[in-house]
């Protein structure tokens, strides 16, 4: 390797793991942080592997799709219809997530949803069935990109009907509640608040696609999806 070249950028490592020990040799040979930046598809053989070539030299990193704040606030229609996903996004990627200790799994990225329900424009997509069920995929893949790793995001739902779409646990293990409704004047079931009540959540926030945050019960506020930050900075 160049002695002159400060750092490596590896793509798709997936495509040969066998490079993970030589990696392990030439990051003991020069411990400087940050030399080697690898990429690659996170498959859980993969990860396996990289954990016992690598252990105690790796860091990582999960790359969401573009978030608003990353393509800007004023274009928030078109990255729900498009999704975050860059231009050459591949039909095997991972396109599920399941939320820690959940059984819900919404599509990851809402580009990919449209074009597998034939959604093309933004006037398709409000007149289709799934439009409450794209946006609430959307806003919880935008907050979980948003949210510190020291915080936990859950479905919570119970057979008595109490339910949250977006249960977060911070740094302090506070919960923190989100429903996500895509309405001009939102509002929550009675199981919502049954559930924060359960949970004794301190506060929750209500995301829908409007301009002004109103209180709507104790401590439960409407948020317009441009500022999904303040769910963190509002702990």
């Amino acid at each position: 390797m160049k002695a002159d070249i400060s750092y490596y950028i590896i793509d798709e490592i997936q495509r040969m793991p066998s490079l993970f020990p030589l990696l392990r040799a030439l990051v003991d040979q020069k411990r400087a942080g940050g030399r080697f930046l690898i990429l690659g598809s996170a498959s859980p053989a993969l990860i396996k592997q990289a954990s016992e070539s690598l252990a105690g030299r790796i860091i990582y990193h999960e790359l969401t799709p573009f978030t608003m704040e990353e393509t800007g606030y004023d274009s928030i229609q078109k990255l729900w219809l498009r999704g975050g996903y860059p231009e050459s996004y591949l039909a095997h990627f991972n396109t599920k997530k399941r939320l820690i200790k959940s059984p819900k799994v919404f599509i990851r990225d809402s580009g990919l949803l449209h074009a597998l329900l034939g959604i093309r424009t933004f006037e398709d997509l409000q007149g289709h069935p799934g439009l409450g069920s794209s946006w609430e995929g959307f806003i919880v893949e935008q907050i979980i990109g948003l949210i510190p790793k020291n915080w936990r995001a859950f479905f919570y739902r119970t057979s008595a009907g109490a339910e949250i779409d977006l249960l977060l646990l911070d740094a302090g293990n506070r919960p923190v509640a989100v429903e996500v409704k895509y309405s001009a004047s939102p509002k929550v079931s009675k199981g919502f608040w049954i559930a924060c009540d359960d949970l004794s959540c301190g506060k929750g926030f209500v995301v829908y696609p409007g301009e002004e945050s109103y209180p709507i019960g104790n401590n439960v506020f409407t948020l317009p999806a441009k500022d999904l930050r303040a769910v963190i900075e509002g702990v």
